[in-house]
Order: C-alpha cells, then sequence, then structure tokens
C-alpha cells in the first residue's frame, strides 16, 4: 500500500537517502536546494513523498513550491529557479499516485494552476496538458578527461578553450563571502543584458552557506589582466556536478571565449573527483545557439517538458513556446535598458513571476 503525504522533518534522513540513491535523484531535489529555492521567493515548499506502509520506506518525492504573485495569482509548481524537476519513484504507479496527488493539493489550495517541471510523464492528471519547450543536457564523463576532450566540437569548443587559454584568461577557483559576491555582481550583468530579473541575493547567498560547507561547491572565475570577467558556479550531487549558473561581464568574457575554458575546467573538476555526469543544464529548443554551445561540449538532450493543469477558469498558465512575442521582446528590451539600480529593484518585484 502506497500512502502519499507532504514531506515533513521525521522523513529528513529517509528523505535523503531516498534522494541520494534514485537514479534521477539531483541537486534540485534535495532539501537545501528546496529550502534556500522556496525562501529566497517567499514560497511555501509543499514536496510530496510517496511512503510504502508495509515495508516502512520512502518509494517516491515530488518537490513542489506553493507561490503567489501578482500576475500569475496562486499556483504551485516545481520548486523555483529549476527547469527540470522529474518525479522520483519507484514504479510508474508510484509518479502517478504523487501526481495525482499534487493535482489535488492545487486544487484544495485553490491555486490557479499546477506546473511540473518534469519531463514526461507515464500518466497525466485529469486535463492536464503537456508541452516540451526544452531539453536538459548533460554529460558522459566515462573514459575520463582524454575521451572527454576528443568528444568536444574540434572547430568550436576546443579552439575557444585554446584560444581563452592563450588570451591571457586564467581560471581560479574561489570560495566564500569575496567569492559569490563576484558571482552576484556579474549575474546581475549577465541577466539585465539578456534582459531577464537577475536571481535574488538571497538565493545566491544561500548557495554559499548551504552548499560551500560539505564540500559540494565549484565556484570557478576567470579573470583578464587582474579583472573577474566570468564565472561557473557547479553544485555536486553524489556522483553527478550540476552547472548551476554561468555569467559573464560581456564583451570582454565573450571576445576571449572565457565562458567555454570556464566549463572545461568544471568538468576536469568533475572528472577528477570521480564524477559520472555534468549536468549543464536546460535550454530552449528556440534558443539554437545555446543548444549548440551545451551540444558541442559532447553533451546529450532528455526531453525536459512542462505538465500544467489549469485549475481557474480565469486564470493563464505559462506559456514558453514563443520567446520571440512581441510582448516578450519589448520587455526584454526594457529590462536590458534599465540602469543596474533599477534593474536590481525591477528584478526583486519579478523574481516570483519567473521563480
Amino acid at each position: 500500500m502506497i500512502r502519499v503525504e507532504a514531506l515533513t522533518a521525521s522523513h529528513g534522513a529517509s528523505f535523503d537517502a531516498f534522494v541520494e540513491a534514485h537514479p534521477l535523484g539531483s541537486v534540485f531535489h534535495t532539501r537545501d536546494w528546496i529550502e534556500n529555492a522556496c525562501a529566497s521567493v517567499g514560497a511555501e515548499p509543499r514536496t510530496l513523498v510517496a511512503w510504502d506502509v508495509e515495508r516502512g520506506a520512502i518509494v517516491g518525492a515530488l518537490p513542489l513550491a506553493l507561490l503567489w504573485s501578482a500576475m500569475r495569482g496562486r499556483r504551485l509548481l516545481s520548486i523555483p529557479f529549476c527547469r527540470y524537476l522529474p518525479p522520483l519513484g519507484d514504479s510508474p504507479a508510484t509518479v502517478a499516485a504523487l501526481t495525482e496527488r499534487a493535482a489535488q493539493v492545487a486544487r484544495d489550495e485553490r491555486c490557479a494552476f499546477l506546473e511540473l517541471r518534469s519531463g514526461p510523464l507515464p500518466e497525466l492528471p485529469l486535463n492536464a496538458e503537456a508541452r516540451t519547450f526544452f531539453d536538459n543536457w548533460s554529460i558522459d564523463l566515462s573514459g575520463g578527461e582524454e575521451a572527454c576532450w576528443s568528444r568536444l566540437h574540434a572547430r568550436g569548443t576546443r579552439r575557444a578553450i585554446r584560444f581563452a587559454r592563450g588570451h591571457g584568461v586564467e581560471v581560479r577557483r574561489t570560495s566564500g563571502r569575496e567569492g559569490f559576491a563576484i558571482l552576484a555582481r556579474l549575474d546581475g550583468a549577465t541577466r539585465r543584458r539578456q534582459g531577464v530579473p537577475r536571481h535574488p541575493p538571497a538565493f545566491i547567498r544561500g548557495l554559499d552557506q548551504r552548499f560551500e560547507a560539505s564540500g559540494r561547491t565549484l565556484l570557478l572565475i576567470a579573470f583578464a589582466n587582474g579583472e573577474p570577467i566570468a564565472a561557473e558556479l557547479a553544485l555536486r550531487h553524489g556522483r553527478t556536478w550540476h552547472g548551476i549558473l554561468g555569467v559573464d561581464a560581456g564583451r570582454e568574457a565573450r571576445s576571449r571565449r572565457a565562458s567555454t575554458l570556464l566549463v572545461w575546467e568544471a568538468i576536469r573538476h568533475a572528472i577528477a573527483d570521480g564524477a559520472s555526469r555534468f549536468d549543464l543544464g536546460p535550454a530552449h529548443r528556440a534558443n539554437l545557439g545555446l543548444a549548440d554551445f551545451k551540444r558541442h561540449f559532447g553533451a546529450t538532450a532528455t526531453p525536459a517538458g512542462v505538465v500544467t493543469l489549469t485549475l481557474d477558469a480565469t486564470a493563464r498558465a505559462p506559456d514558453d513556446e514563443h520567446l520571440d512575442r512581441p510582448a516578450i521582446r519589448l520587455a526584454r528590451r526594457t529590462l536590458a535598458a534599465l540602469p543596474d539600480s533599477m534593474h536590481r529593484m525591477v528584478s526583486q518585484l519579478l523574481a516570483r513571476e519567473v521563480a
């Protein structure tokens, strides 16, 4: 008999062990990520666990957050700042039980809609719609550094790495408050240039506070002429390193191919650490440049679709298919044109909308 219930402190060690052992378990399923991401946008964690009553063991997990925002109303969704978070279960029936309970929780909480960033599901809740606009990219690290180097795109990625090294880019591993302050500053520059809100400062500080002490953090910063121009943050879970943030200062970093060198150095670190995979994260299928960047590292794609169940007739569920819609282009141009201080303030207002 399977009982689906809310995650509580009493599940703690059992939940951690289940996530660690499950083949789809990731850093985004961990309590540290859930608590940090939710706290940074004022969301309420509502993670569900499937409990096998006879065995007295957790057999499934579905991290969720309850969030209210001015434009989207009250909604139940996968954990903020994560585009791919598949439910964990020992069978399709367990996954189905988790998603059905999530739909019921959303109804009980009078949410406008339920959004699961799950990838394909074996069964969908009644009237739910599945859409796949994102792919999640990851690299098989088998064979070690030499094999991974041979799988890099020769004229693109390998050449860019050599170019960066030959043009004065120095990569340093950094930690602590100073390093994460640089990361936050470069995140602001990157997100403003892209015309999207920056990550909440509390979110970035929390990554330092919750993951650094346990040795699960890799923060690499690229310097040119003594100045930081790009950064790459990765977090370890089990035998996988997850690329979390890749940010840069703009033209100087791009002209020196600093980001390509940073990703390669992060991959080299993962290999030396004994990891089996490096997760490069998601890319929208319409963003061909980003998809090619990941593919040229030898990464392969996994569909990272969104399952949406609209519960309020007046609600409009998020639609990420058309990133080039006129309204979206105008909004991004407006955000990109704001002064840094104004962009920081507007980002705080929009954090809940884009989490």
